[in-house]
């Protein structure tokens, strides 16, 4: 039997808050349906303002949806992001990105 993982999405999220029992009345802020294939994870303690929980999402996966779908250059995709995205503050549920590294194999 194979277990496959659920991919994780908005809707996915909002079942994780059910399941820790965190009350919400909204879903913390995130970026566009699209963009769900980068989300990463979920903060959970101290969340500033409000302690909503934030989603996280991995910078570099942002950056390769836009470029597949707004048909933009790398340089292009991150300087949009770096200057409209990654640096926006929108509330106490502003989205986390990260740049994951990978461990090379010794």
């Amino acid at each position: 039997m194979s277990t496959k993982k659920k991919p994780l999405t908005k809707a996915t999220v909002e079942e994780w808050l059910d399941c820790l029992g965190i009350l919400t009345d909204e879903l913390p802020t995130g970026l566009g349906p699209e963009f769900d294939d980068a989300i990463v994870g979920l903060s959970r303690g101290c969340q500033g303002d409000n302690n909503t929980p934030r989603l996280i999402y991995d910078a570099e996966k942002v950056i390769r949806i836009t470029m597949k779908n707004d048909k933009v250059s790398y340089e292009d995709a991150i300087e949009w992001h770096d200057f409209n995205t990654f640096d926006a503050y929108v509330g106490g549920d502003t989205p986390i990105f990260i740049n994951v590294f990978k461990r090379s194999k010794r």
